[in-house]
């Protein structure tokens, strides 16, 4: 991410809520503190163990908001 970005490449990190924290102060030690991140709700800390389909669904939930952290369109 940081290379891609430092590049001018937008990039946008998924995560579950549970990595919050670690993706702010990691984003603020490699000189992004203004990278955005979106985060899954699946009801737990990781998403090891769920089904391709569950998969998909989730990635579906996302890619709007991917596209708009990408675009520069969102907004918050």
């Amino acid at each position: 991410m940081v290379t891609l970005e430092s590049l001018g490449i937008p990039t946008v990190l998924v995560a579950t809520p549970s990595f919050r924290n670690g993706v702010k102060l990691h984003a603020r030690v490699y000189g992004l503190p203004e990278y955005k991140a979106i985060y899954l709700e699946s009801g737990t800390s990781s998403i090891g163990g769920f089904s391709p389909e569950a998969m998909e669904d989730f990635s579906e939930q996302l890619f709007d908001a991917a596209v708009a952290v990408l675009t520069g369109t969102n907004s918050g």
